[in-house]
C-alpha cells in the first residue's frame, strides 16, 4: 500500500516537470466541462424521452406478431 502511495507522488512530480517543459500552455476553464456534461445529458433526455414516447404510443399486438 505505502509502495502505491510513493509511486503515485513520484509519477505526480514527474508529470508536472515534463508539463512546464511545453513552450504552450493552455488554460482549461470549468466551462468547457459544465457544456460538455449540459450537452451530454440533453441527449440523453432527449433520447430516452424519444423512446418512451415511441413504445408508449406502439401497438403491442403488433409487436407480439412480429415475434
Amino acid at each position: 500500500m505505502g509502495g502505491q502511495t510513493e509511486f503515485t507522488k513520484q509519477f505526480v512530480l514527474v508529470e508536472k516537470w515534463w508539463l512546464l517543459n511545453f513552450a504552450f500552455r493552455v488554460g482549461v476553464k470549468i466551462f468547457s466541462f459544465l457544456w460538455a456534461g449540459i450537452l451530454v445529458m440533453l441527449i440523453a433526455w432527449f433520447t430516452i424521452s424519444f423512446q418512451s414516447f415511441k413504445a408508449a404510443v406502439s401497438n403491442p399486438i403488433k409487436a407480439i406478431k412480429a415475434d
